[in-house]
């Protein structure tokens, strides 16, 4: 095993994705209090616009607090219910990093960018979004090769893949090639995971093994 998840690994993954909205309120608020300030200066702390102005700050700080609250809190997060606490999450994790059917890392080898085992599969990048194998429905696998992108528009056109797959890749370096398989599951919604290219018949295989039940559609070409 490469790497080892952690509570803490999947803790911070959560709170990462309320940063961008902290960010915002935090501006916002900074905002309206400058805003504020200048209402009650000119036109009166008791003015309507004023008025106004408070209210709408106080309700601004109201759900900065709300959402300070769910970062503190981060183990009551709803995408948590399935698992029940990160700590069971990382372990279930670590398990099947230590008997993989399929398991891909970043170039440096330091992270997880996608695995499958007996029962689910997982990506780097989304630790709570684990599926279990028994509920997906449908495969596609989609490559991106530089040859076909070469073709197509020259090296300019080969760099802007690797860049494009080097943002959407966990883990990814300009220079890495990942493939991908699109997943959709019993409910109908779709996610993609990244497999290093070369990889995709392992892949495919590993699915007709474990879950011969999921039906995978035409190969596609996707740059």
């Amino acid at each position: 095993m490469a790497v080892e998840i952690t509570a803490k690994k999947v803790q911070d993954q959560l709170r990462a994705t309320f940063y961008p909205a902290l960010g915002m309120l935090g501006i916002m608020v900074l905002i309206f209090i400058a805003c504020t300030r200048f209402m009650a200066k000119t036109f009166g702390a008791g003015h309507f616009l004023a008025i106004v102005f408070y209210v709408m700050l106080a309700l601004l700080l109201l759900f900065l607090a709300m959402l300070i609250g769910r970062i503190v809190l981060i183990e009551k997060h709803p995408a948590l219910q399935p698992f029940g606490t990160t700590e069971k999450l990382a372990d279930r994790i670590n398990t099947g990093l230590h008997n993989p059917r399929y398991a891909a890392y970043s170039a440096d080898g330091n992270s997880l960018v996608t695995l499958i085992t007996d029962d689910f599969i997982v990506s780097g990048s989304d630790f709570v979004g684990l599926l279990e194998l028994k509920n997906l429905k449908k495969l596609q696998a989609t490559f991106v090769p530089e040859a076909f992108a070469r073709a197509r528009g020259g090296e300019e056109a080969v760099q802007k893949n690797r860049d494009r797959i080097a943002s959407q890749a966990p883990g990814a370096v300009p220079n890495a090639q990942y493939d991908y398989i699109i997943v959709t599951n019993t409910d109908g919604k779709m996610k993609r995971f990244s497999v290093k290219h070369g990889e995709m018949e392992q892949v495919l295989n590993v699915f007709q093994s474990v879950a011969p039940h999921v039906e995978i559609d035409p190969v596609a070409h996707n740059i």
